[in-house]
């Protein structure tokens, strides 16, 4: 029987696509696809799409996220870009835990970081001088670096 992945490169195949997947440990497998065969999920050419888990990569495997189109500020000229499903905003992840929250409202994450750097600061409980980060859209906007207990 063919596991998950299995499947998926055999969909991906099917429409002249490769596939490479990386899991950082947040709990959310990403699968790049690619053009042409030899690409690690990094590389070395750059993807055409990158899915956040088996379900959504599937779904573009099998031609069901449809491309956007839109015009290449340089040239002018309309390229696709694939449409992604919107993903909340804001992130909050704790160093050994993993995200803890994630929200599209700013109060919501800003205190769920701020009641979590209290904890690491305390040295007590499980997030116990653990770093803490917010990001806002993948991008980190506040960091507390943790300590060493």
């Amino acid at each position: 029987m063919a596991t998950r992945y299995e499947k998926l490169e055999s969909e991906a195949h099917k429409r002249g696509l490769h596939v490479a997947r990386w899991s950082p440990g947040d709990g959310v497998t990403r699968y790049r696809f690619f053009t042409k065969a030899g690409n690690s999920y990094f590389g070395p050419d750059d993807g055409i799409f990158t899915a956040l888990g088996i379900g959504e990569a599937m779904r573009y495997a099998k031609g069901e996220t449809k491309p956007k189109r839109r015009r290449h500020k340089a040239s002018g000229r309309h390229v696709s870009r694939p449409e992604v499903r919107r993903q909340p905003k804001y992130e909050v992840y704790v160093g050994n835990i993993g995200t803890v929250l994630r929200t599209g409202v700013y109060a919501d994450a800003n205190a769920a970081y701020s009641e979590y750097v209290s904890q690491s600061k305390s040295g007590s409980g499980r997030a116990a001088f653990e770093p803490v980060a917010l990001l806002e859209n993948g991008e980190m906007i506040k960091d507390y670096e943790g300590e060493q207990g």
